[in-house]
């Protein structure tokens, strides 16, 4: 089979021909509830925008269909994805985050990084540990919900995980 024609997902099930994207987004759409201070995604960016702001693939066509997953390539796991008001704005200008003529700081780092490695970006998956946006104009970098502390090795960190 084609590493292009998606006949199995994780755990070997079948997935009826869909991409794995989609496969992806139907799971976040099946999320009933999101931790305090983080929204769901309300739309996806055209173009290249790490999942879920976007597909989390080198989109050439954002008017065309999604590329090929990347089987076996690199994933990159960021932090999280942005504010709601950074992401509407983002949004209503139509322009995705990683826009090869003029990207944001994440993605010419990014584009500088794979460069310097050898790796084609189209080998790639961009994801974030958080899929959700920040509620409100929280900037970029710490977590409503796991908020960003440094510490050293044998030091407890200032926050603890909730009990399930």
């Amino acid at each position: 089979m084609s590493p292009h024609r998606y006949g199995r997902a994780a755990g070997g099930r079948e997935t009826d021909g869909q991409h794995p994207v989609e496969l992806f987004r139907q799971r976040l759409a099946s999320l009933d509830e999101y931790p305090p201070g983080v929204i769901p995604v309300p739309d996806y960016l055209p173009g290249t925008a790490f999942f879920s702001a976007g597909a989390g693939l080198i989109v050439i066509k954002p008017d065309g269909r999604l590329p090929p997953f990347p089987f076996g390539g690199v994933m990159f796991v960021g932090h999280n994805l942005d504010s709601e008001t950074a992401f509407l704005r983002r949004l209503a200008s139509g322009r995705a985050h990683g826009v090869p003529d003029r990207p944001m700081r994440t993605w010419r780092n990014l584009y500088r990084l794979l460069r310097a490695a050898g790796i084609a970006p189209e080998s790639c998956f961009f994801t974030n540990a958080y899929v959700g946006l920040k509620a409100g104009t929280i900037r970029p970098g710490g977590s409503p919900e796991r908020p960003i502390r440094a510490s050293a090795p044998g030091v407890e960190p200032s926050w603890r995980s909730r009990s399930p």
